[in-house]
């Protein structure tokens, strides 16, 4: 069982009726070219060897290429495409121009690089991709929700913009390009099974039918009442939705927030640390949290921290119809809610009168049940623990679960669907333990009883020989 797909992968290959392609592009000015080279091609399909037993019609086609990504700018491309090859050791024969390549399929898109995509009979398809870590191969998560993607439906995320909210697509530091779609983040929605695209309440009567989780993050304008009334509408229909806050705009987001029984106050969190900043919140992962799901539990045991740079309290003592669980929360020492004005890069705030030094929630859960299904609703009170600054960046000394966050969050919003568990559980063969008197027997063997047998062995065969 731990040498082959898991129950629930192999599932998803049942579903998959009719011929299914899988067709590698290898670009040879690519610097992944040589995992698709002719030389290599057979380990490559190694790597599917589970999914074919359980599919054995699928069908491996590899196309060869060369292309630079300056749409003909550059005369010598060809020449230099060829001197490529031969330091590679293969033929230039088999290459295709970009010309060529145009007519079967355009890859700007994805860079040029080296991509896959797996298409079902029916015209279904998606991309597997390599991605920018040590593993850059995809693991059996992400091969397992490309087949399930084109096998099943699977959540549609969008994110809201026209109010200065991040953006899907921006790849500055506030921006959600990265964990929405970055093509080379192995954690990105795009490649753990769902569909991402932005919306904007100008054009539309209501929020699409078919946005499962909405992404609500950071507005800097207010809503008006066409638009809060279209949102009350999706809430009310019970679909699920992401809401951030941050900073100094409580009061574009407060609106909206109280159509859930909820509030982001006024202020913002402090929590004082010794080389950080004061309003660098190191939430924790509370105890209620474990509702959720398996996957909160962990992250509490690993009692690592979600950096939070600025975020403000969420409250819900406003009667509403949610059941609410804490989430995240700060410290109960040295931490408190700052409703004063403070220069953060050279000011550390003090307690003042009226100010509490306690434990404040910054995301909270809510469910409630709407018909069959229940609703699901994270609020938070900062929008920059998910960024792609903060994804990227790193903090020296911190050992954070901001990425892990977003698994969690989102397997909990897609109800268990995506993105996909590997987890396999050890078997008992692998597992040696021993007690204090059990470890002393095994150190007499070894140290002492084993020693004197090979020294009596030694002694022996000499004997032997000098008899002879």
């Amino acid at each position: 069982k731990s040498n082959t797909l898991l129950p629930e992968h192999q599932n998803i290959m049942t579903h998959l009726d009719g011929k299914v392609t899988i067709t590698t592009y290898v670009n040879l000015l690519d610097r992944d070219a040589g995992i698709g080279l002719p030389s290599n091609v057979m380990w490559d399909m190694e790597r599917f060897k589970d999914y074919i037993r359980f599919k054995p019609d699928i069908k491996m086609k590899y196309i060869y290429y060369y292309d630079d990504g300056q749409h003909g700018k550059n005369p010598d491309l060809k020449a230099m495409a060829r001197k490529v090859a031969i330091a590679k050791n293969t033929s230039f024969k088999r290459f295709l121009s970009p010309e060529e390549m145009k007519q079967i399929i355009d890859l700007e898109p994805e860079g040029y690089r080296f991509v896959r995509q797996i298409e079902r009979e029916d015209g279904r398809k998606t991309f597997l991709r390599l991605f920018d870590d040590i593993s850059k191969m995809p693991s059996e998560a992400e091969i397992s929700a490309a087949f399930k993607r084109i096998s099943m439906k699977l959540p549609k995320v969008a994110f809201l913009e026209g109010h200065g909210e991040r953006n899907l697509s921006g790849k500055g530091n506030r921006d959600y390009h990265l964990f929405a779609a970055g093509r080379h983040y192995r954690n990105a929605l795009e490649n753990q099974g769902f569909d991402t695209e932005s919306i904007s309440l100008d054009t539309l009567q209501e929020v699409p039918d078919d946005v499962d989780i909405l992404v609500i993050a950071d507005a800097r304008e207010s809503f008006t009442e066409r638009e809060l009334g279209m949102l009350k509408s999706y809430i009310d229909r019970g679909k699920n939705l992401l809401l951030a806050c941050e900073p100094g705009f409580q009061h574009v987001m407060n609106p909206l927030a109280e159509l859930l029984g909820i509030k982001f106050l006024p202020g913002t969190l402090v929590q004082l640390h010794d080389e950080e900043q004061a309003n660098l919140i190191l939430a924790r992962v509370s105890k209620e949290a474990e509702k959720l799901g398996k996957g909160f539990y962990w992250l509490r045991r690993e009692n690592r921290r979600v950096v939070m740079p600025g975020t403000v309290t969420v409250q819900w003592n406003i009667p509403g119809e949610f059941s609410v669980q804490r989430v995240l929360e700060t410290d109960s020492v040295r931490s408190w809610n700052e409703t004063g004005k403070v220069n953060w890069l050279e000011e550390q705030p003090v307690l003042n009168d009226g100010e509490v030094m306690c434990s404040n929630p910054t995301a909270v859960a809510l469910t409630r049940q709407v018909g069959e299904r229940e609703q699901r609703i994270f609020v938070m009170g900062d929008a920059d623990c998910i960024s792609n600054g903060e994804l990227v960046g790193s903090r020296p000394g911190l050992s954070t679960i901001n990425s892990s966050l977003i698994h969690e969050l989102f397997y909990w919003f897609s109800y268990g669907e995506v993105p996909l568990s590997t987890g396999r559980e050890i078997g008992p063969d692998g597992l040696f333990q021993f007690d204090n008197e059990k470890l002393f027997i095994v150190k007499i063997l070894f140290h002492f009883i084993l020693p004197l047998l090979l020294i009596g062995v030694g002694i022996f065969i000499l004997v032997c020989r000098k008899r002879r």
